[in-house]
């Protein structure tokens, strides 16, 4: 035999120890650990609103949820944790009655979405 087959036949063994080295410490590994799903909730916290007709002509505001303010001024906390919607069109800003009128326009008109975790 020539000394390329010698080593080729060498080479041939390594590998073949080589894989049974690895199936041996496949066996001795603890099984995979079964993942939790994770169980995140979030709230939607602001939608960017594209109105119009198309996608070439139209419209952008914005509705984000925020804290109410408290009073007297300045205010340090919101102690009641209660939150409201405000739209944002150009120069205008205005708060839309409740969230369910909200949720309805993000529906219809929804063009990116932001959410907050909550619990976290």
């Amino acid at each position: 035999e020539s000394e390329s087959e010698d080593d080729d036949d060498e080479e041939e063994e390594e590998e073949e120890d080589g894989k049974e080295a690895a199936a041996k410490e496949a066996e001795k590994a603890p099984p995979p650990r079964r993942m939790e799903p994770l169980r995140a909730r979030y709230r939607l916290s602001a939608v960017i609103h594209h109105l119009g007709s198309t996608a070439y002509a139209g419209h952008y505001v914005t509705s984000c949820l925020r804290p109410k303010p408290t009073f007297p001024l300045p205010c340090k906390a919101n102690p009641t944790n209660s939150n409201e919607w405000v739209r944002f069109d150009d120069e205008t800003v205005s708060t839309p009655a409740g969230q369910s009128g909200v949720v309805a326009a993000a529906e219809r008109e929804g063009y990116i979405y932001f959410f907050t975790p909550v619990g976290i």
